[in-house]
């Protein structure tokens, strides 16, 4: 356990040095992609997954986040704790993104976010299920000292990554629809199928499901947040013990609120949409090339007074401004009008609304 938490330590000082060093040697390809490279040179048969994490967790912020994964040790008991990892669209969307850069030759492979985007298509807004991705990978993570010296023996630190997350973040009824699929079971095991434990905050506490289950009715007696949390079996340390994931739905009365609502879970890795449910408007978010919001530029329906221009046209009069910003990382955010003869007050209402979702919702630089 504790030695998972130092190599850690001592690989995020290792990728510090090789950035620097690879820098140095070319311009052609960034350093991320250098050191890719690198990792895909050398031998790997004697892995024991079929993933190696130092390919996808290369950043401070990556590899940070492998801490959530990771069990820790109560000294007071002298027992193991399982880890329960929290997630969000954004923060499960970037773990994925690097797991899929983890992979090798060897891997099964995980459906592309592209794919994963094809598969979620379907989900309407307005649909009355709410659809359960998890993800579920073992992969290794090598320190400086072992990367070329993969025939040793125990030269290798599993981390067990099993992250769920809500198609859908938020339902208008009491009674909600969940709904396990094995398409939505990312799995990097031979077995693609699974047992699932999951308490739906709803008074009945943890109950046992398949991962191909499909339609799980929870009918809850009250609004607000509800906290999901997601479980399986797993050995760590030669123990059997659950390890989880938790996320939130928020159960409101309607939806007739006057604010902006996130129709979808911010999973998509090019556009999502934001919805202004007081007849405002409608916003289209294109995001940058990290794939991550976090920072929005918001293009305004200019002059129209009788409504004619359409999204698209929009988009397409802006689209080489677009293109160079989402090449570095910035995200397009096309508010259109409902109506844009309306006092300047009101529709500057509209732009007020919006701005404070976005910054409920993205993954947080600085605040617009």
């Amino acid at each position: 356990m504790k030695k998972k938490h130092i190599i850690i330590v001592l690989y995020i000082g290792f990728i510090s040095v090789i950035n620097v060093s690879i820098q140095a040697q070319t311009n052609e390809k960034t350093s991320r992609e250098l050191y890719q490279d690198y990792i895909d040179s050398i031998d790997i048969s004697n892995l024991n997954t079929e993933f190696i994490l130092n390919k996808g967790f290369i950043n401070d912020d990556e590899i940070t986040s492998l801490y959530q994964f990771i069990e820790a040790y109560d000294e007071e008991t002298n027992e193991v704790v399982p880890p329960m990892s929290q997630m969000d669209g954004v923060s499960w969307m970037q773990i994925y993104k690097s797991l899929l850069e983890s992979q090798t030759n060897l891997s099964e492979r995980l459906p592309t976010i592209e794919e994963l985007n094809t598969r979620l298509a379907n989900t309407k807004s307005s649909s009355t299920n709410i659809p359960i991705l998890i993800f579920d990978v073992k992969g290794e993570l090598l320190e400086d000292t072992e990367i070329e010296s993969l025939s040793k023996q125990n030269a290798y630190n599993e981390i067990h990554f099993f992250g769920a997350i809500s198609y859908l973040n938020k339902s208008y009824k009491k009674s909600v629809n969940f709904e396990l699929k094995s398409d939505n079971y990312l799995s990097g095991f031979n077995n693609k199928e699974s047992d699932i434990f999951i308490d739906f905050a709803d008074g009945r506490g943890i109950q046992k499901y398949s991962s191909s289950q499909g339609i799980i009715t929870v009918n809850y007696t009250d609004l607000g947040e509800k906290l999901i949390k997601v479980y399986r079996e797993a050995i760590l340390n030669d123990v059997s013990m659950k390890i989880g994931s938790s996320f939130i739905i928020n159960i409101k009365a309607n939806n007739t609120e006057d604010s902006t609502i996130v129709s979808k879970s911010d999973l998509s890795s090019k556009s999502s949409e934001i919805t202004i449910n007081n007849n405002g408007g409608s916003a289209h978010i294109n995001l940058g090339d990290d794939n991550i919001l976090d920072k929005p530029i918001i293009i305004i329906q200019g002059f129209d007074p009788i409504g004619s221009i359409t999204v698209d046209e929009q988009k397409d009069k802006y689209s080489d401004f677009e293109e160079g910003l989402r090449n570095n990382n910035y995200d397009i955010v096309y508010l259109m009008l409902n109506n844009t003869n309306l006092p300047l007050e009101d529709n500057a209402a509209v732009v007020k609304d919006l701005i404070k979702q976005i910054n409920s919702q993205k993954k947080k630089i600085s605040n617009l």
